[in-house]
């Protein structure tokens, strides 16, 4: 499975050609402003199967340091509303990515489990499960968190 990882459940994590390349767009190779976005995506419950189809992008109004981000939800917003209507509801928002200017495998940061443990809320996310996509400047790193976990569960590029 290209652009594929799986977690420790058993479940697999597919990014889109599509969603990959837009997300490489913002790699940091020298640090800069972290860059970041909403990951849209697909649960295939049956098949124990995510694939994140695209990614929202950063905007103009989302506020940026060399350290962290936060989005400016509307404008994000109007693209989940659009890929959940465009799918006929099957594609919605699913977690978030961001840019960090470190090598190797990422861990999300205080920051990152605050964002998931929020997101854990039936009128803000689809599903239980949030999912995080660290770009660093060597490799994307998956991890997911639950209602309830202490710690995000990594997930391995197969």
């Amino acid at each position: 499975m290209k652009n594929g990882y799986r977690f420790v459940t058993g479940w697999t994590f597919e990014i889109s050609d599509k969603a990959c390349k837009k997300m490489k767009r913002y790699r940091q190779k020298t640090k800069r402003k972290v860059a970041a976005g909403l990951l849209l995506g697909m649960v295939n419950s049956d098949q124990k199967h995510v694939k994140i189809e695209d990614v929202t992008l950063p905007k103009r109004k989302d506020e940026r340091s060399e350290e962290q981000g936060s989005l400016f939800l509307p404008l994000h917003q109007e693209e989940i509303d659009e890929a959940w209507k465009d799918s006929e509801g099957l594609c919605n928002y699913l977690g978030m990515w961001h840019s960090r200017f470190e090598e190797g495998i990422s861990l999300p940061s205080s920051v990152d489990l605050e964002v998931a443990e929020s997101s854990l809320n039936p009128c803000v996310i689809h599903g239980d499960v949030y999912y995080g996509v660290i770009i660093s400047t060597d490799t994307i790193s998956v991890w997911s968190m639950t209602n309830g976990e202490l710690f995000p569960r990594l997930a391995i590029e197969v």
